[in-house]
């Protein structure tokens, strides 16, 4: 014996639907109009209606801190890549149009800081075009063309990235380390050594996490 109204199974003999409230006709089963009148009761059951407004509450309050939990996560370590070969590309391009501004986007604003002051110390210094160092692209003449290809990547250890969010504030939960081999030409002569990239995942993205370091020794270029 079925529910007319929602099509759950009845109860034999029931009066009303327990899970829709729905009065039950005879035409249904049911003993509907024996000593009611067709009338329903002021506390018949309502089922899952009556439920309805507090999970519509939950469901409001959970969207709510997700969005929030985003939008800090968005605020405390900027936008991201979807991917880390997404970072990478962007470091790389960083580097190959030698943009401060668009290389500290590839980091987590929580070292943003430190990497800019580092950059301003060799700005400073004379042979700053010469000082070995994660910032020599910035101090090199225009005119390089750059790409760059992926040797390898591997995964970083967990006591590295507690090691990593423990000095930071960050909150990296996963993290690989990216060998990278950069070419560059000025248009005579090509140039290319391997350098190392760490990138993490906060969040759902990716960032690179330390200055790219050159696995053979500094310069690059």
């Amino acid at each position: 014996m079925l529910c007319s109204k929602c099509g759950k199974e009845l109860e034999e003999g029931a009066m009303f639907c327990k899970y829709c409230g729905n009065l039950v006709s005879k035409e249904d089963g049911g003993n509907a109009g024996a000593g009611t009148s067709g009338r329903v009761p002021a506390n018949a059951p309502q089922g899952s209606r009556k439920y309805l407004i507090p999970i519509l509450c939950v469901a409001v309050v959970l969207i709510f801190i997700v969005g929030r939990k985003a939008l800090s996560e968005i605020s405390a370590n900027g936008n991201g890549f979807s991917t880390y070969d997404d970072a990478v590309r962007a470091l790389v391009s960083a580097m190959e149009h030698r943009d401060e501004e668009e290389y500290l986007q590839c980091f987590p604003k929580a070292v943003r800081g430190k990497i800019s002051s580092e950059i301003a110390d060799q700005a400073a210094r004379e042979n700053r075009r010469y000082i070995s160092s994660p910032y020599q692209f910035l101090f090199v003449e225009p005119g390089y063309a750059m790409n760059y290809s992926i040797l390898s990547s591997g995964a970083i250890a967990v006591n590295e990235i507690d090691a990593y969010n423990s000095k930071t504030g960050c909150h990296v939960t996963e993290g690989k380390y990216v060998s990278i081999n950069v070419s560059h030409s000025d248009g005579n002569y090509s140039y290319g050594k391997p350098i190392k990239a760490f990138v993490g995942k906060i969040g759902k993205k990716w960032y690179i996490l330390e200055p790219a370091i050159a696995e053979k020794g500094w310069p690059i270029y």
